[in-house]
């Protein structure tokens, strides 16, 4: 999500350096025999979308959560179930008013019927809301009044995170919710859902810096909420899971205990903040030396349209699980990165670095603005040992545009690597190139990626897409969103029909 920074140069760097992670939609003729596409459109703007099986089908259904156009503060629930035969339809077959007081939402199987619900964190607790061939979707039902973090009316937007685990061998599902003074964990049994657990974890912090569009050197007063991600893990090889939140700069994690139970506070943290501490850093938990540990790998560039750097670190965890305040092995770069992309590209067992560069500086920036074109570099890194090569396995460069006339310029540019199309094990890519065009990039055991695109859809405005698995088959699937901006929203499924 491109931010408000304290330069506007400043702000195109990190828009060129955020544009990791998703893609896009709809197909010409000749490509239909890959995917079928399903457009479900909306009257107003999409906030953000779950799946689950909400009637017990085997087959993943889609809730989309959409703000009305004529009133942006009306938020709507919208169910899409998939049909065996027929796909999707472009409307919701089911639609109720999401409330005002709804801030956070997940599906799951709560309560053990095998039927996923769609979970809600409000300001007051926890709601559910059944599906049901009768009834349809039922109104949100508390499960339990709490006072959670969102305690006061989310009006716009929603937050779209899992907080529901099978976290210990307890029966029933737990989940991880965010209050004032950290999580609390709710557990479901004999159907009441129950806290267990409260966890030390610092979610709010103060934004002090001038926005960008700010001449008046006022600096903003906005609180903001800082959600990290949850990893579930057995990060001390004891047989049992354990938490870790992970932001952006720092990582904290509680170890289960043989009760079942975490202590209050942290068994570590680490924060891994830029030198010069208003840089752009981005954190990773993987197992780097297959000692099935989770280690933690951190990249951080500071500096501006020039004068840039970069350092990716890494911190191996120790033979307890803890991950050290200090670094184990570094390299520093001398461009603009952004997010790291992790993962088995080679079918190694060892996971591969890969750094999506662009190139800055003043010639770089020249050409941007004169071409509206530039690089997208993939520097891939292997894991040796220990440490990180010193150079890269491996180049690959695709080339993107630029849509100046958005004020995001990369707002259609995205590159993700995490989907296997053709069912043939390795990991292929796609990339929006910001022309409108959806490429795909099978996976290759040597050169990682095709060098040339071995699928090309055009589309319209795409923003992101996300793998998914729609069918429960091999084949991976996607969900795209759309930068349209006019009276509809879209989103576009892309169904692989397994014909590769």
């Amino acid at each position: 999500m491109l931010k408000d920074t304290q330069k506007v140069f400043e702000s195109i760097l990190l828009a060129l350096v955020g544009f990791i992670l998703l893609t896009t939609t709809s197909v010409l003729a000749a490509d239909q025999d890959l995917f079928e596409i399903y457009g479900l459109e909306v009257e107003g703007h999409i906030d953000g979308f779950v799946t689950g099986d909400f009637n017990n089908d085997n087959l993943t259904d889609l809730v989309v959560i959409y703000s009305a156009h004529t009133n942006r503060y009306t938020r709507y629930l919208g169910l899409y179930l998939q049909k065996p035969t027929a796909g999707f339809r472009p409307r919701a077959d089911y639609l109720i008013t999401l409330p005002n007081s709804v801030a956070h939402i997940d599906v799951g199987d709560i309560d053990g019927d095998n039927i996923d619900d769609i979970a809600l964190i409000d300001s007051e607790g926890i709601s559910i809301i059944k599906y049901s061939d009768n009834s349809g979707l039922s109104e949100p039902k508390r499960l339990v009044s709490v006072s959670t973090i969102y305690s006061t009316s989310y009006i716009q937007g929603i937050f779209v995170e899992p907080f529901i685990y099978e976290l210990t061998n307890q029966p029933g599902n737990e989940l991880i919710v965010p209050t004032p003074g950290g999580y609390s964990i709710f557990n479901y049994v004999n159907n009441t859902l129950k806290r267990t657990e409260r966890l030390a974890a610092p979610l709010a912090e103060h934004m002090a810096a001038v926005n960008a569009k700010d001449f008046s050197s006022k600096k903003s007063m906005e609180l903001q909420l800082v959600i990290p991600g949850i990893k579930i893990i057995d990060g001390n090889l004891d047989g049992l899971l354990d938490i870790y939140f992970l932001w952006d700069n720092r990582v904290c994690c509680f170890f289960q205990n043989n009760e079942n139970s975490f202590g209050q506070t942290p068994d570590f943290i680490n924060f891994n903040i830029s030198d010069d501490h208003s840089g752009y850093t981005k954190s990773h938990l993987v197992d780097c030396n297959n000692d099935n540990f989770p280690d933690l790998i951190t990249i951080s560039t500071a500096g501006g349209i020039s004068n840039t750097e970069t350092k990716l670190r890494l911190y191996l965890a120790d033979q307890l699980g803890m991950i050290p305040e200090n670094f184990t092995d570094e390299i520093s770069l001398s461009d603009s990165y952004s997010n790291l992309l992790i993962n088995d590209y080679n079918s190694d067992n060892l996971p591969e670095i890969v750094i999506p560069a662009v190139e800055m500086g003043t010639f770089a920036a020249t050409k941007i603005f004169l071409t509206k074109k530039t690089d997208m570099h993939l520097l891939i890194y292997n894991m040796n040992a220990d440490n990180i090569s010193n150079e890269p396995d491996k180049r690959l460069r695709y080339e993107f545009r630029f849509d100046f006339t958005d004020i995001n310029p990369v707002g259609e540019v995205c590159f993700n690597w995490f989907g296997n199309y053709n069912s043939d094990q390795l990991l292929d890519a796609v990339f929006c190139d910001g022309g409108g065009r959806l490429l795909f990039f099978w996976g290759h055991p040597t050169e990682y990626l095709s060098k040339s695109p071995d699928l090309e859809i055009q589309l319209d405005h795409p923003s992101q897409a996300h793998p998914v698995n729609l069918n429960n088959d091999n084949f991976g699937d996607l969900i795209v969103e759309h930068n349209l901006r006019g009276r509809y929203d879209r989103l576009s499924l892309l169904i692989n029909k397994g014909s590769i």
